[in-house]
């Protein structure tokens, strides 16, 4: 696994970008700003995905068990919003597995959690692709 938050990030992009492109979308890698990948909708236009990756907390004594994410931006941390992105991919780095959520249902939030069972959900990218564009796309 990756040592630096450089490399952290960096893998969740690929992790990211992988599923995507396994369930049909067009992407690149792009970051620009807050926007680490940008996904080709054709005519529905661009989506601009924010990824957020972490590995499996166990160690820490003061919270439970489970993936934390940093849902802020800049060095006074601001909740992330439509200027920045249109949605947020959040990756499970040790078992690469991705849920996806629009901006706009994080709100805002600094930070989010989810436990390592809510990552084993059949069809978890393609359930939380798909509902994060009918957010988008409302």
């Amino acid at each position: 696994m990756p040592n630096t938050n450089f490399e952290t990030g960096k893998l969740g992009e690929y992790i990211c970008a992988m599923k995507l492109m396994k369930m049909g979308e067009t992407c690149e890698i792009v970051n620009l700003d807050c926007v680490d990948i940008v996904v080709n909708r054709g005519e529905q236009g661009l989506v601009r995905l924010q990824v957020k990756s972490s590995r499996y907390k166990t160690k820490d004594k003061r919270t439970t068990k489970g993936y934390q994410f940093f849902t802020a931006y800049g060095l006074v941390k601001k909740p992330l919003t439509l200027e920045q992105c249109d949605a947020i991919a959040f990756v499970a780095l040790d078992i690469e597995r991705v849920i996806f959520e629009s901006v706009v249902s994080v709100g805002t939030q600094k930070t989010k959690r989810f436990a390592r069972a809510k990552f084993n959900i059949e069809n978890l990218e393609i359930d939380t692709w798909a509902n994060t564009l009918e957010g988008i796309y409302q």
